[in-house]
This record gives C-alpha cells, structure tokens and sequence, in this order.
C-alpha cells in the first residue's frame, strides 16, 4: 500500500499511518510542507492517541486487524472520538471511500466497525475516561511510572495533556536582519499578521495560520527561523561572544547553530558539526539560508575521542562548546509523538551511554575557564541533572555553574534542559 499515490487526504493519512506502524520513525518532517491540514492533523492526532485508539479497536472487534485495515480504522475512530467538525456520518462514508483500493470485504469490515463504533460511543467514552491512567492519558505505562514518582500524578495529567495538544509553529526572528515593525508590514501587504509568543518580546511570533512556512516574507532571505522557544536556552546559556571560537558538536539542524552565529556577529569561528550525511544536508542547508557565512559545517563523530582530536588538531580548542545530544525526546512529545511509544529505560540506559561519551570526548577540546552546555530536549533525569552528576565526579576539573530545566507547557513552551560548566585546570 505505500508505494500506491493517493489524491483522497484520508487515503493519504492511512498511507502515512501505515508507513510508521511498520518503521516507526519520526512522522513530523513529511507533513511540514504542502501537506492538507486535515492530513496533519489525522497523522498527527492517530500517533499521539495510538493506545486509545487500540483500546477501541480491541473493543470493536474479535480479532486484531492487520495493519492496513488498522489505518483505516484509526483514521475513521480518530474523526469519530477526537476531532470536532467532522460529522460522523461523514467520517465513515469518506473513510470507506478512501479504502477504494482495498477489497470490497475489508471495506465492509471497516464500515462495519466505524458504525459500530458510534452506536457505541457513550460507552466507549465512559470506559476510556474511567480506564487505566496510561490509557486515559495516551501514554505509555513506562513513561507515566517514572513521571508519576518525579512530578506527582496531578502534574502528570497536565504534562500528558500538553503533549496531546497540537502545537503552533513558533517564528523566531533574526533581529540582525529584519526589525520586527519590518517583518509585520510586509505580512501586512500580504494581508497576514501574527501574534506575540509574549509581550514585549519582538523576537518570537507565532507563525500565521493557513499560510506556508516557506512562503511568509523572508523566509529565502533568512530573516526568520521556526524554532521553539525552549531551545534558545542553551545558546543564551553558553553566551557565545564575537571573536570567541566556539564548537556546535551535534548541530544538525541547525536551529542553535544559527543564534551562535547571530550572537558571535559573524566574527570569530564557529564549527558546526554532525555525523551522518543527511543531517548534514539539512544543516547545510539551514546555515545557507540564515546567511551564515561564517560558519565551518564539517561531519565528525562528537561521542568517538578520536575523532575530536582531529577536530582539534584542525582548529585548535575552543573558547565554548555546545553540545545538544541526543535523547529520548520526552520534553518534545508535542511535536514528536512517536518517541512515547518507543520509550523505555533501556532506551534511556542505551542514550546514557552515547551522552556520556560526547562529554567524555568534547570536554578536552576546552581552553582553560572554557564553557560547555551540554543540552537535551528530554525531561528524564537520567539524561540530565544525573548525567551531569556523574560526568562531574570522573572530571573534576570541570565546575557546574547553572542548570535550567524547563517541562512541557513552562511558559508555553516545549520541555528542554541545559547546564553550563566551566573547564578550570590548564
């Protein structure tokens, strides 16, 4: 079913939903641009809501459908149970309509189901909102467990509600090139406007609706970049100077690469790094577009000691380092639903070991009273404070100066953390 091209936006949700119930990768990146806003919202919305939709289908059904009737079904109960202008009869009627392709008996099972399913509507609800906590909040028991003993369970229910949110595209704009009041009128001429992220702050808007990305003025001149609020802690926490040479070890795609260049004024050295060849492409093309110019992008492995020699015998030792690492994601759930349902502690303990490599490795490539942040878009503190804490005890020349730890919803914003060191010995 995924090699066929479908014109119906449910056909195309069930083809997309398809795809990630057999790789489960990351869902977000295809639906950016040119992309119906009611695929985005059914991919987005089944993801997020996978457990509860199950718990449907468990219910309506003997038997576990294979994965090709399954998109369809979650595509139809998602319309039924979560979204609001989507009449049901129609929700059926277009669902079975846009299996056209399937045979005629799976069509009758899944209108069979979908009618089902609004017969029963009042129960199923009450049965949902009376169920298990990981079931009535859409998350994993896994993730809920450690939540629940770090946040409490009141706390829990408005992290997991926040990640059930749809998020708005946040723009934040480069102030080197463009004043706000600039910006504004040409969206003006467009007949468009946006919104403050928060008074007073001329930097972050929250982008127009019903208008792409890449066709809002300034976006080929680099004078804005969709970012999340919660990232720009870390660069504002490394406080990268003009002139300074500083290292962006794990920088695809380049969303903090650019605020450092933004900051250091094009004056300096900034290297911006990463491993595999399609976040390179991606990075590469970020900086281009922000008109960063004088940034070194290079592809080097932050985690492998080796490879960080030869970084620094190319340039030297830096004055800064950011090291944004990777991580389980769980500060993000908003925007990358997918990562809840493949979390796990082993995961967490399989992340630790890469983090604790890349602050293994970089921290050498420090001048003495050099600054590293080390950062993650994770709420686990196995992968934060914890990690610092341990990196602390095997490198005492290393001193922690401030952590910030951000959860979901803080201040509008996704959930991050970030912590400075300085490097004291010679």
């Amino acid at each position: 079913m995924s090699n066929i091209e479908f014109n119906d936006p449910r056909a195309i949700s069930a083809n997309r939903i398809h795809s990630w119930l057999a790789d489960g990768l990351f869902v977000a990146p295809e639906l950016q641009q040119g992309v119906e806003p009611l695929v985005r919202e059914i991919v987005m919305g089944v993801v997020r809501r996978k457990n509860q939709l199950d718990y449907f289908v468990d219910e309506l059904t003997s038997k576990r459908p294979n994965n090709r009737l399954l998109s369809f079904l979650y595509v139809g109960l998602y319309q039924i149970f979560f979204t609001g202008g989507v009449p049901d009869h129609a929700a059926v009627h277009e669902t079975v309509n846009a299996a056209s392709r399937l045979h005629k008996k799976e069509r009758g099972f899944i209108n069979a189901v979908l009618r089902k399913a609004i017969r029963q509507r009042r129960e199923l609800d009450y049965s949902l909102q009376s169920g298990p906590l990981p079931i009535r909040l859409a998350h994993p028991r896994a993730l809920l467990s450690g939540w629940k003993g770090a946040y409490g369970e009141d706390k829990i229910e408005d992290l997991c509600n926040w990640n059930l949110s749809a998020p708005s595209a946040v723009i934040r704009l480069n102030l080197l090139a463009v004043t706000a009041e600039a910006w504004l009128a040409e969206l003006e001429s467009l007949g468009l406007d946006a919104e403050r992220f928060e008074e007073g702050n001329d930097q972050l808007w929250f982008a127009p609706k019903g208008f792409s990305i890449a066709e809002l003025p300034g976006f080929s001149e680099g004078w804005f970049y969709v970012q999340d609020p919660s990232t720009l802690h870390a660069p504002a926490l490394l406080d990268a100077k003009p002139g300074e040479q500083v290292l962006d070890a794990c920088a695809s795609p380049g969303g903090k690469t650019c605020l450092l260049a933004e900051a250091m004024r094009g004056k300096g050295k900034l290297v911006a790094m990463d491993l595999h060849d399609d976040r390179l492409k991606t990075l590469r093309q970020n900086v281009e577009r922000m008109n960063c110019d004088f940034v070194t992008v290079e592809q080097g492995d932050a985690g492998r000691i080796g490879s960080m020699q030869k970084l620094a015998d190319r340039h030297g030792l830096f004055d800064a380092v950011l090291l944004d690492v990777p991580c389980s994601n769980t500060g993000v759930l908003r925007r990358r639903p997918e990562a809840k349902w493949r979390f796990s502690r082993k995961q967490v303990k399989r992340l630790n070991l890469v983090q604790s490599s890349i602050l293994d490795s970089t921290g050498p490539l420090l001048k003495p009273g050099g600054r590293l942040v080390y950062s993650t878009c994770s709420i686990e503190a196995e992968e934060n404070s914890e990690m610092i804490a341990m990196f602390l005890e095997k490198h005492p020349e290393f001193e922690l100066v401030k952590e910030e730890a951000l959860l979901p919803g803080d201040g509008g914003a996704d959930g991050a953390y970030a912590a400075l060191l300085i490097r004291r010995d010679n």
